[in-house]
């Protein structure tokens, strides 16, 4: 299955109007049902691992109701140690 991304979200007002790797931060989270209503998108990918279980629940939520799929990408660390290192090289 091919993904093309549109933007992110982030509830950081400091990264509002900002762009990564070329994709515009498109607002807060809150900010997903009109996003959702004014976009042709078929899938919504949560890649925060801080959000809470209730967070999660809502956002699951509003995109039923839009008829999108939420999906979780989670980055699993097992070696702490070796993040650390990797901090320090940087």
């Amino acid at each position: 299955m091919s993904r093309v991304v549109v933007g992110f979200l982030d509830d950081d007002p400091i990264m509002h109007r900002a762009r990564v790797q070329g994709l515009p931060i498109l607002g807060a989270g809150d900010r997903l049902p009109a996003i959702l209503a004014s976009q042709s998108i078929d899938e919504v990918i949560v890649a925060s691992g801080r959000l809470s279980p209730e967070r999660i629940e809502a956002l699951r939520m509003v995109c039923a109701e839009a008829g999108v799929r939420l999906s979780r990408f989670r980055i699993a660390i097992d070696n702490l140690a070796a993040l650390a290192q990797v901090r320090q090289i940087r």
